[in-house]
C-alpha cells in the first residue's frame, strides 16, 4: 500500500491496520492501530523510504541553469541559458 512501496513489501494484516486507522476517529485505538502496524513492520524486517527521487540532472553549470521543482517535474521553461 501506498505510493512510495518501491520495494513492493505486502501485507494483508498491514493493510488492515492502515485502513483500520484512516478511519478510526479515537485517538487511543488509532494510536494503537498504528504502533501495531509498526511492530508488525519492524517483524518483518521491511524497510520503507518515506521519499523516492525520480528525477536527476546532469549539466554543465556554467552553460546552463535549472529550477527544480518540488513535484519533480522537469519542464522546459525552468532550464535557461546560465548568466
Amino acid at each position: 500500500m501506498g505510493a512510495f512501496n518501491v520495494l513492493g513489501y505486502k501485507n494483508p494484516v498491514m493493510d488492515k491496520l492502515l485502513q483500520d486507522a484512516a478511519i478510526e476517529m479515537d485517538e487511543a485505538k488509532r494510536r494503537k492501530l498504528l504502533e501495531d502496524a509498526n511492530a508488525l513492520l519492524e517483524k518483518d524486517r521491511q524497510r520503507l523510504p518515506i521519499v523516492a527521487v525520480g528525477s536527476a540532472w546532469a549539466m554543465q553549470k556554467d552553460k546552463v541553469t535549472i529550477t527544480a521543482r518540488v513535484d519533480e517535474d522537469t519542464l522546459a521553461m525552468n532550464i535557461k541559458p546560465a548568466r
